[in-house]
């Protein structure tokens, strides 16, 4: 649902998927299920196999998965778009490090909301240092959900980034 301001527009230029992540859709959920950060990226991964969609731009919301799936299949990757990351550890260096999110060559956009929270500002920053030649783009006027605030802004940020690769 969080895509939906995007999916006709980027749709009309690309294959356009977006997913729920496990146990975030619609209910009944199991009592018992893997929850954490490895189960959500292999999932990303096994998704764009199974779609044999690969190399794709990869836009990920908020968490890390996006992060993840790019660093444990690169050649999935052809690039990686991130917002707002919510990635605290990535200020202490744990469990994922900069030298880590170093190894990243795909093109990487970092966004940033002009209202964000201060710390997801910081980390907006650090990521972008982290990734070689990444490119920074804080969005005006929003806070951390800005594909809806400002969709129209949002989408040509992006579909530009897109087109240059």
């Amino acid at each position: 649902r969080y895509w939906e301001p995007q999916r006709e527009v980027f749709a009309a230029r690309y294959r356009f998927v977006g997913y729920s992540h496990r146990f975030h859709g619609t209910p009944p959920w199991p009592a018992q299920g893997d929850y954490s950060a490895d189960a959500h990226t292999a999932d990303l991964v096994a998704i764009i196999r199974r779609l044999e969609a690969g190399p794709v731009h990869l836009v990920g919301f908020s968490a890390a998965i996006a992060l993840r799936a790019t660093l444990r299949e690169p050649g999935l990757v052809r690039s990686l778009t991130v917002v707002e990351p919510n990635v605290p550890w990535l200020l202490e260096g744990s469990p994922l490090s900069c030298a880590q999110l170093g190894a990243i060559t795909a093109p990487t956009l970092v966004l940033g909301a002009e209202h964000g929270m201060p710390y997801s500002r910081r980390i907006v920053d650090v990521l972008a240092g982290c990734i070689s030649g990444s490119r920074v783009v804080v969005v005006p006027a929003v806070t951390h959900f800005m594909s809806y605030q400002e969709p129209d802004v949002f989408n040509e940020v992006v579909l530009d980034f897109l087109a240059r690769h």
